[in-house]
């Protein structure tokens, strides 16, 4: 009975034993789907340090709202996705709701844009569309409030029906020739939509297309268009000018129709056969405290570039002070030399405009870069010295700042790039560390300027203090310390990085000093009002010395050039050791007649006398 006992209870304790080992395993495999797994027939998806990588080929898994994709759970993380270059389609719902996402660079292979691929996606700043896209779906990129810079490719067909509703920050569309569907209220409520250039032989425009786009100065139709359906301009209160070189009569009645929706329009705005140039509105505010603040707006759209100049202008007790923002879209390498004509053109203009009584508190270039990473030579000398701060922001959510007043015009050699990527940094790192937050960053240009790296990192490490490091000889050297701001972005002001080199950022490393940190200004607000007294220090990126190398490297390599002439010369005295016995054998016969023989420990010597 005894036995029985013993046995049932061996057999039950295994049982249990058995059972944790299997929820253990099934813990981890589900602990690791939450971070990779399928979302196309011959793709996969991997989720690290705030990247979201597809790899594979084919077309991507459509979603709903009822099946989600699979790594929605991590919506909030994801600042910056990577595409196989193999990719044919955008999912359905792909990257609904990834408010965090900055940026994105969609592959030539690409052909369509799935329904609300993009739905949401708030911090969105800009999008490179692949030159072989043929449709965008429906609400494909709804409410991407934050998109500024989009250029929809000459292949695309099909613009489907609210395809850009409420992208409140597009300036300039050209809608190309190869469009043969354009859907309802594809650009309603782009209220800051200036300028639209339809060159696609369409007959209508359809209904709510430009509903609400109440910045929307020009716009020009193809010679097709011949009707306007209810509601397309309503709300467009700034229109003025459409540009039409149809039928006098259709423009008639085009006119007729635009006024219906715009009742200004038929006193103030008028059909013209022109051809469109530059846009300019201008906007003037009085507030409570008698502060008059002006804002004029000029678009200028050419080949490879679209340049958006706003002077914000404000008059204050006869006091007036203006400050200038550009927003410049750099297609490829063929736009640097246009951007550089038609920046230093504006900037001629505004001085001859505004600096006789007015002082000019500061002037901010943003550079959107598709189809390159590097912001061109000359582009980089003509700002530099001047009070510029010129921001660039490529396809891979790379975000770096450069302060040009610090720009040598002599240093800069070549075109620069500071464009990163982001990973999880290996797990010796993380002990080394002692910190579990730690990513891999790797930069894939090479520079030697003033630049503020700006590092989009998960939103769990908000406001937090980030540590970078250079890792030399696998060991990590402390560069810089930067507080996280509220956004989850680390700001380290670099002079110099170089391309393939490792750096590891750590979160929260303990005993680290603290002293030295540095407050962007974007992260005032962790502190509160605290103004930064001393002037930011560029710390090199490189910790080279001589012929690119570290000390530790170089010592590294004179103890092994130390070692390895030790051994030469060891087996070298030892060969020569082996030979002398041999030698002084023969010089012994030589000389004196004498015959040596050796055997174990006796010797037996014989003289030849004469």
């Amino acid at each position: 009975m005894c036995r029985s006992r013993k046995s049932l209870t061996i057999i039950v304790a295994c049982l249990i034993i058995l059972s944790m080992l299997m929820s253990s395993v099934m813990g981890l495999t589900v602990f690791a789907a939450e971070n990779e797994g399928s979302c196309g027939e011959d793709l996969k998806w991997s989720f690290s340090a705030g990247t979201l990588t597809i790899t594979g080929k084919g077309k991507m898994a459509n979603y709903n709202e009822t099946v989600l994709a699979p790594w929605y759970h991590l919506r909030d993380q994801i600042v910056s996705v990577r595409l196989p270059k193999s990719l044919e389609s955008v999912g359905s719902l792909a990257f609904y709701d990834c408010v965090n996402l900055k940026a994105i660079s969609i592959p030539e292979g690409t052909a369509k844009i799935g329904d609300k691929a993009f739905y949401n996606c708030k911090g969105l700043l800009m999008v490179n569309l692949p030159n072989r896209l043929k449709e965008i779906g429906r609400s494909a990129f709804y409410n991407c409030e934050k998109l500024c810079s989009v250029s929809i490719p000459d292949t695309v067909e099909i613009i489907s029906d609210k395809a850009f509703f409420l992208c409140r920050n597009i300036v300039s569309i050209v809608i190309p020739e190869q469009v043969a569907t354009l859907g309802k209220q594809a650009f309603a409520y782009c209220e800051n939509l200036l300028r639209v250039e339809i060159k696609a032989p369409i007959q209508t425009v359809p209904e709510w297309c430009f509903y609400g786009c109440t910045s929307l100065a020009e716009i020009k139709l193809p010679e097709t268009v011949t009707d306007i359906e209810d509601y397309a301009f309503k709300r467009c209160d700034n229109l003025y000018t459409v540009y039409h070189s149809g039928n006098k009569n259709v423009a008639k009645t085009i006119r007729n129709q635009i006024a219906e929706d715009v009742p200004n329009f038929e006193t103030s705005g008028y059909v013209s056969s022109g051809e469109m140039e530059e846009t300019t509105q201008s906007s003037v505010v009085d507030d409570s405290d008698g502060k008059v603040n002006q804002t004029n707006t000029n678009v200028t759209s050419k080949d490879g570039i679209i340049l958006v100049t706003q002077v914000q202008s404000q008059k204050e007790q006869n006091k007036n002070h203006y400050e200038v923002y550009f927003t410049l879209t750099v297609d490829g390498e063929i736009g640097w030399e246009e951007a550089i004509l038609s920046v230093r053109k504006k900037l001629s203009e505004i001085n001859e405009s505004y600096a006789i009584d007015s002082r000019l508190n500061g002037i901010k270039i943003t550079v959107y870069l598709k189809n390159t990473y590097t912001v061109n030579e000359d582009f980089l000398k003509e700002l530099a010295g001047r009070k510029i701060l010129l921001e660039v922001i490529d396809a891979n959510s790379s975000v770096w700042t450069i302060d040009c007043r610090t720009l040598n015009y002599d240093d800069i050699k070549k075109d620069v790039g500071v464009s990163y990527t982001i990973s999880e940094a290996p797990s010796k790192i993380e002990d080394k560390l002692g910190t579990e937050d730690c990513f891999q960053l790797v930069f894939n240009e090479t520079s030697k300027i003033d630049t503020n790296i700006v590092v989009s990192l998960p939103q769990t490490t908000a406001k937090a203090n980030a540590f970078l490091y250079q890792i030399v000889l696998g060991k990590p050297q402390r560069l810089q310390a930067s507080v996280v701001d509220s956004n989850a972005n680390a700001h380290f002001y670099l002079s110099s990085v170089k391309n393939g080199a490792k750096y590891v950022i750590g979160i929260n490393v303990p005993n680290e000093n603290t002293s030295d940190i540095i407050i962007p200004d974007s992260a005032s607000d962790v502190f509160g009002a605290i103004a930064r007294l001393e002037k930011i220090e560029y710390a090199s990126g490189t910790v080279r010395t001589l012929a690119g190398f570290t000390f530790s490297q170089i010592l590294f390599m004179v103890i092994g050039l130390l070692v390895f002439i030790s051994i030469v010369i060891g087996i070298i005295m030892y060969m020569l050791y082996k030979k002398k016995p041999q030698q002084y054998a023969v010089v012994a016969k030589s000389v004196s007649g004498a015959q040596i023989k050796i055997k174990g420990i006796k010797a037996r010597f014989r003289h030849n006398k004469k």
